[in-house]
């Protein structure tokens, strides 16, 4: 009974650890560290948390992109692209002083099956 209950367990772990890596729930987290000022997480989303200096280039496009008055946000919408290797995660973006609410594309693309945040994708 052990010798059965061992290997369905690696796979019931697997399954889960595989499932908790998508697109919108990525994108949530990313933008969580965001409005929380912990930019450090924010850009390890982006895959971008070893080096020091990429990690410094990251955190200062990511402050030019969407400030650090972020309030609020919700995800409206994900969409997973042919290629099945980039998404699109919008959000809708409240800030602290501004009433308005602005949607907003979060570009994402996957690498060694992850997925993470993509800072560089110009947004038109």
């Amino acid at each position: 009974m052990k010798k059965a209950f061992i290997p369905i367990l690696l796979l019931v772990a697997v399954l889960l650890t595989s499932c908790s890596n998508t697109p919108k729930k990525v994108a949530s987290q990313f933008m969580k560290s965001m409005v929380s000022h912990n930019y450090d997480e924010a850009a390890a989303s982006c895959g971008f948390s070893k080096d020091p200096a990429s990690r410094d280039l990251v955190i200062t496009v990511l402050l030019e992109q969407f400030g650090d008055d972020i309030r609020a946000f919700t995800v409206t919408n994900d969409s997973l692209l042919p290629d099945k290797e980039r998404a699109i995660v919008t959000m809708t973006l409240s800030y602290n002083n501004d009433t308005k609410e602005e949607d907003y594309p979060i570009y994402m693309k996957k690498m060694d099956d992850k997925w993470y945040v993509d800072p560089f994708t110009i947004v038109e």
